[in-house]
């Protein structure tokens, strides 16, 4: 029989196309030479090894190589043991007063924090880009002047701070990977605003820390420099998608950091990783969007509002480093934000004796707390009512959980097909832990709906919300009519705060603790506390450390017997001493009040 003579059916058709498509892969190959280091970039052949094809980029560990050499050779760290340990455990304040004192110079705590990060940070896959050249430069002129005069400290809130920022915040000569390999070698012009502003208080930007390919997901990971491990436990993810950035700020790399957060990725990360961080509103802070460097398929997200955000071990340090971020100077065009004006911290509140009425939640119904996590909120209320604020317990309402999550996975998912994700990627392949979708995404729209129909049937009030926002397909109305709800949501959640006369809200960051890794397909659910708040309210959120997990604690109880419910109980065996906060919840204008809980909550006795 001729091949032309043959019948195929709509499935021998699809099995043949893959077959040909599997072919041409098997044949692609690909090769880059960058200009400034000669490095190769390579896409191996999957089939060789049985693995998904990866671009293979040895950018980051040459240069980590090459800056450790340059360390070794010239800026041998010569501190005492003594002033190691305490600059080690010191806050912003604690290091502008040795400074003062003069017993430490700027370039001697840079090179103490270079050190810790190529010994410690890198092996951890916490590091992106470094940029130490630079800033020990920077360090050598800082030190110019604190030798001209001491009392230069106080005129800048950073001097001679060594910090850490987001790899997808823009620093010039710097790359903004967004975790893609193909955007490696690609450095930007100039710097953000983020950037701009911690320069402008005289930090030391020296390290640009990991993040998830294409950030929206909770487990950093991607295929430039691998995934970031946990600086508590190495087998738990840092978070994400401000991941590196977490870690570093944990195992004491650096001492203040940035990172973003658009649904929970400031949060979460603090959260799995113990360290402090506020998300604010988007009327406190620069233009959310102008740190995306063009990435129009991001940047277009005006309903859902990216908000950088300063990430640090004490709580102290988070206000000194929001101050700085929230300040008012001339920034070019390019990266400014022409609606914002800023407004200075009222340091009244935060420093008064200001008490306040708290209201705290310790789970919610949707994805109820476990033990660890509830208990983490019952001890944030007693030290607060310790010290003289009103803490009363409260509970949020099913219908209106429900409704958010609902609006909640319709957002996240409104890109049904994944077409923008699919455009930014061109030749390189999803990551491990966006494969669910990215399968869900390429299957027949009746195959979803079925599937939609089954769990509705079962119950399975979770997983159907997710799904149901992978079948749709939106016109301009209903768009529009699901914009009015997140309105109608955020009237809710105002009404709630005046009904219940609070200032604040306490509530669990996670429903268990930092997940294993490769566990976050399941594992974004947990963060249902997290991610609502935020995406859908736009309300000031603030994350505390308050206590690590028990012995006795590494269990969740039965609700649900779903996935997500196995993959939670899983997490929680042999999690004794992992991180656990809370999150602290006030209303726009309202991020004074979120820093003083902050500070209250924080006895510098850390985790």
């Amino acid at each position: 029989m001729k091949f032309n003579q043959l019948v195929l059916t709509y499935s021998d058709k699809w099995i043949l196309f893959q077959f040909l498509k599997n072919i041409q892969k098997k044949i692609y190959y690909t090769k880059k030479v960058c200009s400034s280091c000669q490095l190769q970039q390579r896409q191996r052949n999957p089939f060789s090894t049985g693995k998904r094809n990866k671009l293979i980029i040895n950018y980051n560990y040459q240069h980590k190589l090459k800056n450790k050499e340059s360390l070794n050779h010239h800026h041998k760290c010569d501190l005492s043991q003594e002033l190691r340990e305490r600059i080690l455990h010191a806050s912003i304040k604690d290091i502008h007063k040795m400074y003062k004192q003069q017993e430490i110079t700027v370039t001697q705590v840079l090179t103490f924090f270079i050190e810790r990060t190529i010994n410690i940070g890198v092996p951890l896959n916490l590091v992106i880009e470094t940029m130490f050249a630079q800033a020990l430069e920077e360090a050598k002129e800082q030190d110019k002047l604190l030798q001209e005069d001491v009392n230069v400290v106080d005129q800048y809130l950073l001097f001679g701070i060594p910090a850490s920022i987001k790899d997808v915040l823009m620093v010039q000569g710097t790359d903004t990977t967004f975790g893609l390999a193909r955007r490696c070698f690609l450095p930007s012009p100039q710097d953000g605003y983020e950037a701009l502003a911690f320069r402008r208080a005289k930090a030391i930007i020296f390290v640009k820390t990991n993040i998830p390919q294409l950030m929206m997901m909770s487990e950093t990971n991607n295929i430039i420099v691998g995934r970031a491990l946990n600086p508590a436990n190495k087998d738990r993810s840092t978070g994400g998608s401000s991941g590196g950035e977490a870690g570093m700020i944990a195992i004491k790399c650096s001492v203040i950091g940035i990172g973003t957060d658009t649904a929970g990725s400031l949060r979460n990360p603090a959260g799995f990783c113990g360290i402090y961080t506020i998300r604010a509103s988007d009327v406190r802070v620069h233009g959310p969007k102008r740190h995306l460097d063009n990435i129009l398929v991001m940047s277009g997200l005006t309903q859902i509002q990216s908000i950088a955000g300063p990430m640090g071990k004490y709580a102290d340090d988070v206000i000194t480093a929001f101050n700085a971020l929230n300040q008012q100077f001339q920034v070019p065009a390019l990266v400014g934000d022409p609606f914002y004006k800023a407004v200075p911290l009222n340091y009244q509140i935060i420093n008064g004796d200001s008490k306040f009425r708290i209201g705290y939640v310790k789970s919610i119904e949707f994805v109820p707390a476990a033990s660890v996590n509830q208990r983490a909120v019952t001890e944030a209320a007693r030290k607060l009512q310790e010290n003289g604020h009103t803490c009363i317990p409260l509970e949020l309402d099913k219908n209106f959980i429900n409704s958010s999550m609902e609006i909640l996975y319709k957002l996240i998912l409104a890109d049904s097909d994944l077409k923008g994700y699919r455009e930014l990627l061109k030749d390189e392949y999803f990551a491990y832990e966006h494969q669910t979708f990215e399968k869900v995404s390429r299957s027949p729209k009746f195959l979803i709906k079925l599937y939609y129909q089954i769990l509705k049937l079962k119950g399975d009030q979770r997983k159907k919300y997710v799904i149901d926002g992978l079948q749709q397909k939106w016109s301009a109305t209903e768009f529009l009519e699901f914009c009015g709800r997140q309105q109608n949501l955020i009237q809710q959640l105002y009404q709630y705060f005046e009904d219940n006369q609070i200032d604040a809200l306490i509530l669990p960051v996670s429903a268990g603790v930092a997940f294993r890794h490769g566990e976050s397909q399941v594992g974004n659910q947990m963060l249902g506390n997290t991610i609502n708040l935020s995406y859908l309210f736009n309300f000031s959120i603030g994350v505390a450390p308050i206590t690590q997990v028990r012995e006795d604690e590494q269990f969740y109880p039965e609700y649900y017997n779903d996935q997500l419910e196995k993959t939670i109980k899983q997490n929680m065996r042999d999690s004794i001493n992992l991180p656990v906060g809370v999150q602290i919840v006030t209303k726009p204008h309202f991020e004074e009040v979120c820093l003083k809980v902050m500070k209250c909550l924080d006895d510098q006795q850390q985790i």
